[in-house]
C-alpha cells in the first residue's frame, strides 16, 4: 500500500514543482517513504534546483526573476498527514515538517529590464484544482548553510549551522493577500550562535554571538557584537601607511528593529530602522 501511495505522490509532486514554477524549478531525492496508517513520510537526499537553460531564456525573454534557489537537504521527515482531510477536504494538513542540514544558495541578478512579479495567487492556481487548501503547523530547519551571491556586485556572504522555526504556514485563496504573513507563514524565526564578517578594508572583524531575527516584528537581536583590528598597532598602521583612528567595540544586548529582508537579500547590506544598545564599551587609538 505504501508503494502505491508513493507512486501517486511522487508524480503529483515532480508535477505541482514544474507547474508552479513553470518549469524553472525541478525536484530529485534518492528515496521517498510513506506510511499512509501514521501519516509520516521520508525524503533522503532532497534536491530544489533551477533549469538554467530556461532562466538564459527567461532573461533573453526580459523576464527573469532577480533571485534564483538551489537547495539541497539530506533528509526530511513529516510528521501526521491529514489524509481523511485530504479525500474529503481536499486539504492537505501538516503537523511538522523537519529538516536536516539544508544547503541552500540564493543568487541575484539585479535585471535592468522589469522582471516579472511573483503573483501572491499564482502558486495557489497552480493547486487549486486538487486541492483547497496546504497548511503546515511548523517547519524545523537545524544546521541551515545559507550563502547569498550577487553577481551585480560580486560580493557573497555565508551563514553557517542556523536554525529556522516556521510558523503557520498556509497556502489557501486568501494566504497570499494577508499582510501578516511572509511568504506565506505567519513567523520565520532564525538562530545562530555566531557570525563574523570581515569590514570592507580588511582592518576589522565584525563578530555577532547569539543572534536571532524574527519575521513578525523585523527585529534581529544580539547577545554580543564586537569590532576588532584584525592587526596589532604598528601592523595596523604599516598596514594602511598614514594616521588614522583604530577603534575597538564591545556591544552587548544589542536590539536592531524594522530590518529589511528584501534589501538584504539583493544588496547584503543591513537596513536598519532602530538600534538599542544595552551597554557598549569604545577604545579609540591615534598615532599621528
Amino acid at each position: 500500500m505504501s508503494l502505491h501511495w508513493r507512486t501517486i505522490v511522487d508524480a503529483q509532486l515532480r508535477n505541482l514543482v514544474l507547474e508552479a514554477t513553470d518549469s524553472l524549478y525541478n525536484i530529485q531525492y534518492s528515496r521517498l517513504n510513506i506510511n499512509p496508517f501514521s501519516g509520516n513520510a521520508t525524503i533522503k537526499d532532497f534536491r530544489f534546483k533551477p533549469d538554467t537553460l530556461i532562466y538564459k531564456k527567461l532573461e533573453r525573454e526580459r523576464n527573469a526573476p532577480d533571485n534564483l534557489y538551489d537547495l539541497a537537504i539530506e533528509n526530511i521527515r513529516i510528521e501526521n498527514v491529514g489524509l481523511k482531510a485530504i479525500y474529503y477536504e481536499r486539504k492537505l494538513n501538516m503537523e511538522s515538517i523537519t529538516l536536516s542540514s539544508p544547503n541552500l544558495l540564493i543568487t541575484n541578478t539585479e535585471h535592468l529590464h522589469k522582471n516579472r512579479q511573483t503573483d501572491p495567487s499564482a502558486l495557489y492556481s497552480v493547486i487549486s484544482n486538487v486541492l483547497k487548501e496546504i497548511r503546515i503547523d511548523k517547519i524545523k530547519g537545524e544546521g541551515i548553510n545559507v550563502t547569498l551571491l550577487n553577481k551585480n556586485r560580486k560580493v557573497n556572504t555565508t551563514f553557517r549551522n542556523m536554525d529556522m522555526i516556521v510558523t503557520d504556514w498556509l497556502l489557501d485563496s486568501f494566504s497570499g493577500k494577508d499582510k501578516m504573513r511572509i511568504y506565506n507563514s505567519r513567523d520565520i524565526q532564525l538562530s545562530l550562535d555566531m557570525h563574523r564578517i570581515a569590514t570592507a578594508d580588511s582592518l576589522y572583524y565584525l563578530t555577532f554571538k547569539k543572534l536571532s531575527f524574527s519575521t513578525a516584528d523585523r527585529n534581529l537581536k544580539v547577545n554580543k557584537i564586537d569590532l576588532t583590528p584584525r592587526y596589532p598597532v604598528r601592523q595596523f598602521y604599516k598596514k594602511i601607511g598614514f594616521a588614522r583612528y583604530r577603534y575597538t567595540i564591545d556591544g552587548e544586548q544589542v536590539t536592531m528593529r524594522g530590518i529589511d529582508v528584501d534589501r538584504f537579500i539583493k544588496d547584503q547590506k543591513l537596513y536598519v530602522g532602530a538600534v538599542d544598545i544595552g551597554k557598549a564599551e569604545l577604545s579609540v587609538y591615534y598615532n599621528n
